[in-house]
């Protein structure tokens, strides 16, 4: 998960929708199928394929999905 396009793949993934749904500038919170639920299963997947630990207040600074991946 090196690039934005790798990380909208793993969003898509986790969210169970089709990556073209997602988009850069899109409020990741706003996704469909978003829920606290899934937002801890993608920090623990991030964590597991880059070895980076973001938590919830980290993610709580992001507001679009390009933010969320400048976390990373």
């Amino acid at each position: 998960m090196s690039t934005l396009e790798d990380f909208i793949r793993l969003l898509s993934e986790e969210l169970s929708i089709d990556e073209k749904e997602i988009l850069p500038q899109s409020e990741f919170r706003e996704l469909r199928n978003w829920s606290s639920l899934n937002a801890l299963l993608i920090l623990s997947r991030i964590h597991e394929v880059k070895g980076i630990l973001l938590s919830p207040a980290q993610l709580s600074t992001a507001k679009t999905v390009k933010e969320f991946f400048e976390l990373i």
